[in-house]
């Protein structure tokens, strides 16, 4: 019988992550509404105590501090669970995939590779692990629109974040002023990615609940019986 990874702890340690990130998220969008407007007073000529900018300063950098570690550790086990649940296809023999179990780590880190490739290996891992419970042509299995929704917003929210740090300027409060409207912006739309992610990561840990207990289920193949 075919033994496959346990993946179960990692899904649920990414879940506990992914909904951190998001509140840190929350608190991060309003933490930089009240910056805007502090930097709006500033720029209208109204006094900002040593104490408020004091304040603002120490709190801005603690969300960025705890988003920072948040993010790193979703992306650790994200991209293990990731490999993970496309080497339990590997160890199946499932023969459509299109990319080695070793893609599944690598496709994140290769420049160009990684605006697509990570896609089309979970669009792989949402499609086949229904099909090989449910038959490639199942009406029971379910489209893999959300892995695109998924990416688009995945690939927005880096554009938004890299925009923001390469090209607004912070040396004047309007330049201030931009690049926090650009964070508000940025961190809208990856409120938008998480909540994509956690719900596709439930999802597709469904899926893979089922094809493991699907696979423990099968009947053994008879043994060949050689001729005496």
């Amino acid at each position: 019988m075919t033994t496959l990874l346990k993946n179960s702890s990692l899904a649920k340690a990414l879940k506990i992550i992914f909904y951190s990130i998001l509140g840190l998220k929350i608190i991060s969008i309003y933490s930089n509404y009240m910056q805007y407007r502090l930097l709006s007073n500033a720029l209208n000529g109204i006094a900002i105590s040593a104490g408020d900018a004091s304040s603002n300063t120490i709190r801005q950098v603690t969300l960025s501090v705890l988003l920072t570690l948040a993010l790193l550790a979703s992306m650790v086990v994200f991209i293990t669970w990731f490999y993970r649940a496309y080497k339990n296809l590997h160890l199946l023999g499932v023969r459509t995939l299109n990319h080695t179990a070793g893609w599944a780590i690598g496709a994140w880190f290769v420049p160009f590779l990684n605006l697509g490739r990570p896609y089309v290996i979970m669009r792989e891992i949402w499609d086949e692990s229904q099909e090989q419970v449910n038959g490639a042509n199942s009406e029971l299995n379910v489209s893999s629109a959300l892995v695109g929704w998924w990416w688009a917003f995945w690939l927005t929210n880096n554009l938004i974040a890299n925009i923001t740090l390469r090209f607004i300027s912070t040396d004047t409060v309007p330049g201030l002023m931009n690049s926090t409207m650009a964070l508000i912006i940025s961190g809208i739309v990856g409120v938008v990615a998480v909540t994509v992610t956690l719900i596709m990561l439930t999802r597709a840990h469904e899926f893979e609940k089922e094809l493991a207990e699907h696979v423990k289920n099968r009947p053994e193949p008879e043994p060949v019986r050689m001729p005496v």
